[in-house]
């Protein structure tokens, strides 16, 4: 049997931890992944936004949104690799409509 285990984290703490291309690599090996752990998603943003891609990483987010991601809008909004997209109206359309999703009917 053959198993396929997909790392499940940014291994950086702050902006230029990695280089660019460590970031791409890591943003297509979460993608990778995305469909069996839409967590990986996440990760996949993140890295991508660290390497400078923000449309990739933007359609990171959209996915997170459009596949029912438990994640809080908060946990994006807040964390420090997406801090470049923090003012890019297709970011903060995705949070929106995340924060949506997750209020309380009514």
């Amino acid at each position: 049997m053959e198993t396929l285990a997909y790392s499940a984290s940014l291994p950086a703490e702050n902006a230029g931890d990695l280089d660019p291309a460590a970031c791409r690599e890591l943003g297509r090996h979460f993608e990778s992944g995305e469909s069996q752990i839409l967590w990986l998603g996440f990760h996949a943003a993140c890295a991508w936004a660290l390497a400078g891609q923000a449309d990739r990483a933007l359609d990171a987010v959209d996915r997170l949104v459009v596949g029912g991601w438990d994640g809080e809008p908060s946990w994006l909004a807040n964390h420090w690799a997406l801090g470049g997209l923090a003012d890019d109206p297709r970011f903060l359309a995705a949070l929106d409509r995340l924060k949506k999703l997750k209020a309380p009917p009514g």
